[in-house]
């Protein structure tokens, strides 16, 4: 379906002529198709921004919403399946915090009274003071 899609645009964009001489891969070239593939039935494209992030396509700006919208109605998006099923965990030399992510407001005000309370230091075995730790 995506290469059909790739020829439907290359014809409107560029002209049948065009396309017939050179290629439709000037829209969509057939490693990223793969590549494209392969992501989707990891379930690993839900928003442009997976695309871009696992093609750097030039194309995801124009095109991108078109693609996943494709992809998406021939592997629709688990909506009953848990969040860690549906979302690849990042590795965690790479995990930074999400801006657009927000918690419930319940769990805001728990990590916030949790946060403002003391932090425990550690205190030595061995001669009973606190901020160091020794080991026998």
């Amino acid at each position: 379906m995506l290469e059909d899609w790739r020829e439907a645009k290359a014809v409107a964009k560029l002209g049948n002529a065009c396309v017939m001489d050179v290629s439709p891969e000037l829209i969509l070239l057939s490693s990223m198709i793969d590549c494209i593939v392969n992501s989707a039935h990891h379930l690993k494209l839900w928003m442009i921004d997976d695309l871009w992030k696992g093609t750097h396509w030039s194309g995801v700006g124009l095109y991108g919403a078109e693609v996943l919208a494709i992809i998406h109605h021939i592997i629709p998006q688990p909506s009953d399946m848990p969040l860690l099923m549906r979302v690849p965990i990042p590795a965690c030399s790479t995990l930074q915090p999400n801006p657009q992510v927000q918690a419930p407001a319940s769990l805001i005000g728990s990590v916030a009274s949790t946060s403002t309370s003391e932090v425990r230091k550690n205190k030595c075995s061995a001669c009973g003071l606190s901020g160091h730790n020794c080991k026998l």
